[in-house]
């Protein structure tokens, strides 16, 4: 489910007799779809947007509320189709490449492939169900965490999936008062075949982060700490202690990967991811819904 989206419309309409040609919208964790479109004219004129490229494609028709003499909101329907369900494409730094491919899957007609030929960290993202502190990690059920992956044969290190947990009062994802949780399920060969992941308290893990008074990072990568024993040991983190003493325990998750990283040139396929109870497949999707949308002025 999509709860919210950034729409931009550069084009003065007014000047442009009502022609929307320079628009986009951002989906988190899905893609950006360029827009073009028309608006009419009135006291409650009608628009419409629509879009088609390599994600998918969508029509947007609403119409303009204007309050005072400016526009104060938009409202409507949207409904299209997209290549793959959700899933946002990265590698960070910039060098190998993130691709949905209909190569190979587990099940259905698409994967995620990932091409690792440089460091760094090459992945598939997801937007993070709600309320998951790293105090629930201690308990997490095999059953509602996994994945499905494809490594390519006589080749090492298989996918991580790194789980991003933000301090109640970080504002910004990367400063103080985060921490990067990495499970490692799949360390092993590369046998060329499907296999299943799943992740529960046993499994190993790395982490790293830095503590919410002055951004001095820590971290453990070891791949010794079990996922049972994480939250005890970024506490016991000097840096944690030093000016607090602070705890990760009630630090939300923000955001899920699964990724590949060292340097070893291999590709490894993705599919059926499952996070927290809820499946993932990357199959083709048609969609629908209303929406609202509050004015943000320049």
């Amino acid at each position: 489910m999509v709860r919210e989206a950034v729409l931009t419309i550069t084009d003065n309409t007014t000047t442009s007799m009502g022609v929307v040609a320079t628009a986009n919208i951002v989906v988190p964790t899905y893609g950006t779809f360029a827009l073009t479109g028309f608006v009419g004219d009135g006291r409650r004129p009608q628009f419409v947007l629509t879009s088609s490229g390599a994600d998918g494609g969508m029509v947007i028709r609403g119409t303009v509320v204007y309050k005072a003499g400016e526009v104060y909101k938009l409202s409507g329907k949207v409904d299209g189709f997209g290549n793959h369900s959700q899933g946002a494409l990265g590698d960070d730094p910039v060098g190998s490449a993130a691709t949905w491919s209909t190569a190979d899957q587990h099940d259905g007609s698409v994967s995620a492939l990932l091409t690792q030929d440089g460091e760094g960290s090459t992945y598939v993202q997801f937007a993070a169900p709600e309320g998951i502190t790293v105090s629930d990690l201690a308990t997490i059920d095999p059953t509602e965490w996994g994945l499905w992956h494809n490594l390519e044969v006589a080749t090492g290190w298989g996918p991580q999936v790194e789980l991003r947990f933000l301090h109640p009062y970080n504002i910004n994802p990367d400063g103080a008062g985060h921490v990067d949780i990495t499970l490692l399920p799949y360390q092993i060969t590369g046998t060329g075949e499907w296999v299943e992941s799943t992740l529960s308290p046993t499994t190993h893990c790395g982490y790293y982060g830095n503590d919410p008074w002055d951004a001095t990072a820590y971290g453990e990568f070891s791949g010794a700490t079990l996922v049972s024993g994480v939250e005890a040991a970024i506490d016991a983190e000097g840096d944690m202690i030093a000016n607090g003493p602070f705890s990760c325990s009630d630090w939300t998750l923000s955001r899920v990967r699964i990724e590949i990283w060292e340097a070893e040139a291999r590709t490894c396929y993705v599919d059926d991811v499952t996070i927290d109870g809820e499946e993932f497949s990357f199959e083709p999707v048609w969609f629908y819904g209303n929406f609202k949308a509050t004015i943000v002025p320049d």
